[in-house]
Parts: C-alpha cells; structure tokens; sequence
C-alpha cells in the first residue's frame, strides 16, 4: 500500500474521531437562559417543560449539585428536552423571592403552561435526578395545582393533609406546612393516622428553622449595617485627607500672597517717604 493512501486512510479516521467527538458535545450542550420570563415564554412558545435551578455563589451546595448532578453527561442529554434557566442569587436577589426560594440550591420544574410540578432543594444522586426528569416529562409527576386542587376537596384527609405538608417540607416552603401538621396533631389526638409523633417533630422542626432564619436575617442586617459604617467611616477619612490637602493647598497660597502684599506696602511706603524727601521744605 503506497504511503499517500495510509496517510489518508489516517486523516480519514482522525476527521471521523472529531466529528463523533463533536457530535457527543452538542448532543449534551445545555443552553441555560438567565430570565424567568424568557425561559416562560420559550416554554410556551416550543410547548417544553421548563427547568428552573437557583445556585449562589457562596453555597458549596450549589457548586456540587453543578459537579455531580447538572455536570453528568445522561442528565446533560435529557435536560436538551427541557427550556432550562439559571438564576443566580448574587445577580438576581429579587427572582428567588418571588418564587419562594431560600436555600441553594434549588430546582424547580414547571409545565409548559407555567403550572409549578415539583421542586428539589439540595443535592440529589444524579440517576435521582434523571428518574425525576423522566417522569416530568411523562407527565408522572402530579403538579402542585393538582396535589393543592385534591387537598380542597378532601379537607378532612388528614393522610392528603400529611403528604402535602412533607412536600412543602422537602421542597423547603415549612411555612406552608405547618398548618397541616397543626391539623393533625389536633385532629388525630389517639395517632390512629400513625402520623402524630411525626407532624409533631416536624413542628419542632420548622420552629427551629425560623429560629435560624431569624438569627440569620439578624446577622445579614448587622452585616449590612457594619458594612455601611465602614463605608461612611472611609468617606469621612477620605473627607478629611481632602480637606487636608486643600487647607495645605491654600497655605501654599497664602504666603506667598502675604509676601507680595507686604512687598507692595514696602514700596508704597518707600514710594511716600522719597516723595515726603523730595518736597521742599517751606519758608517761614
């Protein structure tokens, strides 16, 4: 074989390498918008489920569900189906509080109608988290609304009543929860549900988790406030070398002023007596 066909025949096989390569690539490139209102629209418009994930910079959390989780080459594939959007906390603090997020990270999934389905706060095992966006897609996972819609018409189910206050729990929304536990507790005095000592433990639990968000909303404020005294401090360091340096300015300026003025009144006076010198004396 003649050596221009065996290096062809090599360039072949690199090119094909590469392509396959790229291919690979684009098959998982997930595009992430930035705007919950483009992403909604999008959603509407190509008639796609849409992802939601919540990170911060500071949230360790955040950076190993990206690692472990968002990273993972089967969920790269399946979220190609979904109109995905990234919403940064340090970039955009008012979007996590309108929809109720307030721990990172989170990911939040919505129907192509906008209709919330479900939410996952903190990390997950990546096949997890696949299995769930499968199911999402299959439409196996029963959406908020609905969950919500079932709860109304059974207000005395205080099974339903204990399924939807462990979702809100998990979903990190305890403040939503507490009411249906309350229910039970009250309601189920003789635990025939089997629910009781758990409804009562998750009260304990979302006191102590408004306790923390309590002191930590404290700490965030004299953070702020500490912060804020510092920056008026160095204003008024920086006011002060200011007016430093112009005082110094001006005393640069006045002394020479002064001279000239004192030389000015030696030559005036100097003028007077030569001309008071020159006068002729008056006879008697």
């Amino acid at each position: 074989m003649k050596s221009g066909t065996i290096t062809a025949i090599v360039l072949l096989a690199c090119a094909a390498l590469l392509c396959a390569g790229c291919g690979k690539k684009d098959a998982g490139a997930v595009k992430w918008l930035t705007s919950m209102e483009d992403g909604k629209s999008t959603a509407s418009a190509e008639e796609k489920h849409l992802v939601v994930y919540y990170s911060a910079d500071w949230s360790k959390m955040s950076e190993q569900f990206e690692d472990d989780v968002l990273d993972n080459e089967e969920v790269r594939k399946k979220l190609v189906e979904f109109v995905a959007v990234h919403v940064d906390a340090d970039v955009d603090e008012e979007t996590p509080k309108s929809y109720g997020v307030n721990a990172f990270p989170t990911t939040i999934f919505y129907t192509p109608e906008g209709e919330e389905v479900t939410r996952v706060v903190g990390v997950v095992e990546a096949k997890k988290f696949l299995g769930l966006l499968d199911d999402v897609l299959a439409g196996r996972v029963e959406t908020l609304k609905e969950l919500l819609a079932r709860e109304e018409a059974n207000p005395e189910d205080l099974e339903l009543a204990y399924e939807v206050g462990t979702m809100y729990v998990e979903t990190g929304r305890a403040d939503k929860a507490r009411s249906r536990f309350e229910k039970i507790v009250a309601q189920d005095p003789e635990n025939k549900t089997g629910h009781r000592p758990s409804a009562l433990m998750q009260l304990g639990f979302i006191d102590l988790t408004a306790q923390q968000e309590i002191r930590q909303e404290l700490i965030r404020q004299l953070d702020i406030e500490a912060a804020a005294g510092r920056q008026a401090l160095s204003e008024q360091e920086d006011s002060a070398v200011a007016l430093e340096a112009l005082l110094g300015s001006v005393s640069a300026l006045v002394v020479p002023v002064v001279m000239i003025l004192l030389l000015i009144l030696a030559v005036i006076l100097a003028w007077m007596a030569i001309r008071r010198w020159r006068r002729p004396a008056t006879q008697p």
